[in-house]
């Protein structure tokens, strides 16, 4: 093959069609790279907003437990220092009656000696026993009443009485340890409704 002609038009024009063909090949790479990127970056991004979303829920579930937990903390701690309060007025309420051996306290050891008694024929007699702060009032109550006598030991109670029947069939607990021993979960609410207002 023989080519003629200006040698330097030649060239000239074989380095334009090149550059062109360059110029065109470029600007398929720089689109090929565009996509690539754009694509890569896509994908990456999707991968970044999927665990940054993972990671999220994570710690909203970490969030909401830790909650939990603290919320059950507060109402466990609540709920000591609540039984602690009750626990504080109900020992205050044992340590009035200890001391306080009013009126009402005479009535309520003679009716449970009226009681007594009553039974005591049934039964042989009873031996009354009282704590030893109450030996000498228990023992003035006795005085008219020829059933029952008083033990020479006492009991380690609040207040109030035991007796004990002389044929050994019946014991009868008129304590105002007993009283509270039964009657302690309604003691209790009557304390937290005073306490707490419920």
């Amino acid at each position: 093959m023989s080519i003629s002609g200006n040698p330097e038009k030649l060239a000239n024009e074989a380095i334009k069609r090149a550059l062109e063909s360059y110029d065109s090949l470029l600007k398929d790479a720089e689109g090929a790279a565009e996509k690539l990127i754009t694509s890569s970056y896509s994908e990456a991004e999707r991968r970044l907003r999927s665990t940054i979303e993972s990671k999220a829920a994570e710690l909203e579930e970490k969030l909401r437990s830790d909650q939990a937990a603290a919320d059950l903390q507060v109402r466990f701690r609540e709920e000591e220092v609540k039984s602690k309060a009750i626990d504080d007025v109900i020992d205050e309420v044992m340590s009035r009656l200890r001391r306080d051996r009013g009126e009402w306290y005479i009535k309520y050891v003679q009716s449970a000696l009226r009681d007594l008694e009553a039974e005591a024929k049934d039964h042989g007699g009873f031996v009354v026993m009282a704590n030893r702060d109450d030996r000498e009032l228990v023992a003035g109550l006795l005085k008219d009443l020829k059933d029952l006598e008083l033990s020479d030991e006492s009991v380690n109670i609040v207040g109030g009485i035991i007796a004990v029947s002389k044929d050994g069939s019946m014991r009868v607990d008129y304590s105002i340890d007993q009283f509270i021993s039964e009657n302690l979960p309604s003691l209790r609410g009557v304390a937290s409704r005073a306490l707490f207002g419920k």
